[in-house]
């Protein structure tokens, strides 16, 4: 852990001296679009300019307004785009950001490749942004389709695209990023890292398991792993509550709201301290037959149906003769996934992953009907990972990332409303057992952290900032500068520190800070302030290992 203002400026300046000499002896900017070519890889070269720091991108067609009209890079760089055609009937566009000034503005000898979001075609340039400011040469792609509403419909009746999104838009724009780090800078980069969070989490795991030598060091955030399982999860809620308020298991917002209350009522206490953040949603054991209506309350109160689709909500998802299909939404996430914080889940949405995966992949038909949602369609998208280049990416065998020296860090937010926080969990299990590894055996190159508080990558009650995205870069950890240390130093981070910020906004300050425990500890109050990290400990959960908990109700790993 460090200062994120003092290590940045560290982190240049190790290399300015070495990155100046490269981009002397380098190929122009301007040049490259000419100079470059690509061996192995079917890419053609759109652009090559150079913008100053500071200075309106205009993004084109190739990605749509809806991805973003306009960025803002924060230092000088080198900007190439291009197509890379990666089959017949489809190709991935690529932007390569290259930082090209001096002193703290310079290329820090290292690459990077971001990750995507959702079903969308989209390069994320926030990411962009702010790996380019550290000094990291950035790639982004459009994970193999334009993102313009990212509603899937790319995938519909082409299976090369459904394939490119699993896989191999990612693994080209990498391979083509690399050659043009090394022609435009005239020497390879040193060492080469992934940030992503959500599907970009799902792409970093699909690259530990499937290419394990193109990252040194991968960043995970919230990863939407088990892929086909996470889209039938997310659409079957309507399932359980219905479309709207017509239908006697429906909640509205005075219930929702209700239910957070009585959940946080019941499991907040939990942690020893009463603040709103649940530090192990795991654990909790919700019961919400405690706000039942009576005869003399009939306001802020569950039905027995609605209690009913609420004990349904908080538990696992099942499929064909009982299996495994997905954990529960965490306890205190479900007032965001009803307001829509989670592809309005709970708020009879036919929209989002779930639905939209299902009609444009595995029916390959629109008029597919989200409502008539069941068990023998999830065993239907299961039979179907192969033909789609195993999106569900969720290979438990890591044995060759960790030998080429690989180190992946995840995290997860508590009150994720879009993948249940207790997904990250159950993968971390399923490596450990299909490499029969021990916690200790994992710490040496991969390590989870659950964010207590915190919502899809970012947002949340808890101290949800720690570097991991462009809005929590004012942080006191940076998480990525971490993986730098684990990589190069061989100085793992042994608690994942947050800060919360007054109103969210760094400008007003800190309200708070708190450290996230590496998984299989569980992050415990001890005594004082619970405002300042001394006050809390890590806990090691004993039966991290086992199917399932206590009970039933409790959420199932395996």
């Amino acid at each position: 852990m460090r200062v994120f203002q003092s290590s940045v400026a560290l982190l240049a300046a190790l290399l300015v001296s070495h990155a100046a000499q490269s981009a002397a002896a380098a190929t122009s900017c301007p040049d490259l679009r000419s100079t470059l070519s690509f061996t192995d890889l079917n890419g053609t070269v759109i652009r090559s300019e150079y913008i100053p720091a500071w200075t309106n991108v205009t993004v084109g067609g190739e990605q749509g307004l809806w991805c973003m009209n306009y960025t803002v890079p924060e230092v000088d760089i080198c900007r190439v785009t291009l197509n890379i055609g990666t089959s017949p009937q489809s190709n991935t566009f690529v932007e390569v950001w290259l930082p090209s000034g001096s002193g703290d503005d310079a290329w820090n000898g290292r690459f990077l490749s971001t990750g995507g979001s959702g079903l969308s075609g989209c390069v994320d340039y926030g990411a962009m942004v702010y790996t380019s400011s550290l000094g990291f040469a950035a790639t982004g792609d459009n994970s193999g389709h334009n993102g313009t509403a990212g509603n899937g419909t790319a995938f519909l009746n082409n299976n090369d695209v459904v394939i490119d999104f699993s896989y191999r838009a990612r693994h080209s724009a990498v391979l083509a990023g690399k050659i043009i780090v090394r022609q435009f800078y005239g020497e390879p980069h040193n060492k080469s890292y992934y940030y992503g969070c959500s599907t970009g989490g799902r792409q970093g795991l699909k690259a530990a398991q499937m290419f394990p030598n193109d990252f040194d060091g991968i960043i995970a955030g919230a990863p939407a792993s088990d892929f086909n399982h996470l889209a039938s999860w997310s659409g079957h809620f309507i399932t359980l509550t219905g479309l709207n308020e017509s239908d006697p298991r429906w909640l509205g917002v005075t219930e929702w709201t209700a239910v957070h209350a009585e959940v946080l009522k019941q499991c907040d206490p939990l942690d020893g301290v009463l603040d709103g953040i649940l530090e192990d949603s795991s654990i909790c054991n919700f019961n919400p037959e405690t706000i039942l209506c009576s005869r003399t309350n009939s306001t802020g109160c569950l039905t027995p149906e609605q209690a009913h689709a609420v004990r349904e909500v908080f538990s696992p998802v099942y499929g064909v003769n009982g299996s495994f299909v997905m954990p529960r939404l965490s306890p205190s996430a479900e007032l965001a996934a009803f307001l829509g914080m989670g592809f309005g889940a709970l708020a009879g949405g036919l929209v989002g992953p779930g639905p939209q995966w299902y009609q444009n992949v595995i029916y390959n038909n629109t008029s597919w009907d989200p409502t008539t949602f069941n068990a023998l369609d999830i065993a239907y998208a299961d039979s179907l990972d192969a033909q789609h280049g195993y999106v569900s990416s969720f290979y438990g065998d890591l044995s060759a990332f960790r030998a080429a020296g690989g180190k992946l860090i995840s995290y997860h937010g508590g009150a994720d409303p879009v993948i249940p926080g207790e997904q990250a969990m159950r993968y971390y299990n399923h490596v450990a057992s299909t490499m029969n590894a021990s916690h200790t055996d994992l710490d040496g190159f991969f390590r989870l952290f659950r964010i207590s508080g915190m919502g899809h990558c970012e947002s949340g009650n808890g101290a949800w900032a720690f570097g991991q995205t462009i809005d929590a870069r004012n942080a006191s950890t940076a998480i990525l500068l971490d993986l730098v240390d684990w990589v190069e130093k061989g100085e793992a981070p042994e608690v994942m520190v947050g800060t919360k910020f007054v109103n969210d906004t760094s400008a007003d300050g800190i309200e708070f800070e708190r450290p996230h425990c590496r998984y299989p500890y569980r992050t415990t109050f001890k005594e004082g302030n619970p405002n300042i990290t001394s006050s809390w400990g890590c806990e090691y959960i004993e039966d991290w290992n086992v199917c399932g908990g206590s009970s039933d109700r409790l959420p199932k790993l395996c």
